[in-house]
């Protein structure tokens, strides 16, 4: 299959979190190790659960050279591990598939289930919940992957989770991120157009007013009952945070090496999105991938591109894995 590649050069320019480890030993094959993770958050209250899989000569964590290793941060929703969503219904591994083929490659790999999702636990309410929750699982993450001895870090952040990788990198020490499938404007005008396209007035007119109260850190009152599940109180604090972000104007802040990746069958986030991420970093990297979809699957049509959500069969785009190994080794 064959691919567009773009890359510019260099351009100029808390809540506390305890961590705990414990490992197990889950499996071993001739080229590898998983160990599954506990990685205590939320002032102890909460544990994230997640794999951490490993080329087979660091299955003891003693190795001083680990090389490289990529923190998979998940996308909207409740999403597991492996890149598979409770909404879907189905399973696709479109994460997982990845980590597989980078260790493959020599490069070592951690993902998680998101708060709440799988063996993952959540205590608070979600009236608690605020989009840098979601940073401070990274970072949780982050202190204990250091602690283990590594520090040729990488973040591939998946949709939502670009977001999240990119504010992430604001405050620890990356080599780099991998930004997939990521929106570049700002959750609520995404949000906007979207609602512009699909209501009529007067309940359009309502509903965009009180996005734009949202976005201004206004609670809304009496939504319209049709959208009680968009808008509905326990969710505004939580939308509120995340509309205070907007990705270009994150990314602009960073000085570290960026992959932009994105497939032209992508129906959630389009390649202009991509142009724009590139446009406003530093130091990026700018990878379309005809034929590759949201969940960086190869398919050549709209059926293909709706069931491959709910079946792992569909194969990986593997010219992104392979573009992607050689950037995160060109970043040693």
């Amino acid at each position: 299959m064959s691919r567009l590649f773009y890359f510019r050069a260099m351009k100029h320019y808390s809540l506390v979190v305890i961590l705990f480890f414990s490992v197990i030993l889950l499996g071993q094959r001739a080229s590898s190790v998983t160990i599954e993770d506990e990685i205590i958050w939320n002032e102890g209250k909460d544990t994230l659960y997640g794999s951490l899989i490993l080329p087979f000569e660091l299955q003891n964590l003693s190795e001083t050279n680990k090389g490289p290793i990529v923190i998979f941060i998940p996308g909207s929703g409740p999403t597991d591990r492996n890149g598979n969503s409770e909404i879907t219904g189905g399973k696709n591994n479109g994460i997982q598939s990845i980590a597989d083929s980078l260790l493959a490659r020599g490069i070592a790999s951690f993902r998680y289930d998101k708060a709440g999702v799988g063996k993952s636990t959540l205590s608070s309410s979600e009236a608690d919940l605020r989009f840098e929750d979601n940073v401070r699982m990274v970072k949780a993450i982050y202190q204990k992957i250091t602690s283990l001895g590594f520090h040729e870090i990488f973040l591939f952040g998946h949709s939502e989770g670009s977001l999240v990788a990119i504010l992430s990198a604001q405050s620890i020490s990356v080599k780099g991120i991998i930004s997939a499938a990521g929106p570049a404007r700002n959750a609520a005008e995404v949000l906007e157009t979207q609602l512009r396209s699909q209501l009529l007035d007067p309940m359009k007119t309502q509903v965009l007013q009180k996005l734009d109260s949202l976005k201004n850190g206004n609670n809304v009152t009496n939504p319209n009952p049709l959208l009680a599940s968009l808008l509905r109180p326990s969710v505004q604090p939580y939308l509120i945070s995340w509309f205070q972000y907007t990705p270009t104007v994150e990314i602009a802040q960073l000085d570290i090496p960026i992959m932009i990746v994105q497939g032209d069958r992508d129906i959630q986030v389009t390649t202009a999105a991509a142009e724009a991420l590139d446009h406003y970093a530093k130091e990026s990297s700018l990878n379309i991938y005809p034929g590759m979809n949201h969940i960086f699957k190869a398919i050549s049509n709209d059926v293909e591109n709706k069931n491959s959500y709910s079946d792992p069969s569909f194969p990986l785009e593997m010219d992104m894995v392979k573009d992607m190994s050689i950037w995160i080794k060109t970043q040693l």
